[in-house]
């Protein structure tokens, strides 16, 4: 089984890399969310 397209780019590789900035990017707007709802 092959995950690579037409131009020899690995698309899972691809796919992981996308999903893993936005998860890091949401993680960090609930972490500064939580940060402002806890200041006292």
């Amino acid at each position: 089984m092959s995950f690579d397209d037409t131009k020899g780019n690995n698309t899972m590789k691809l796919e992981i890399e996308a999903n893993y900035k936005e998860m890091k990017k949401d993680i960090a707007e609930i972490i500064e969310i939580e940060r402002i709802t806890n200041a006292p």
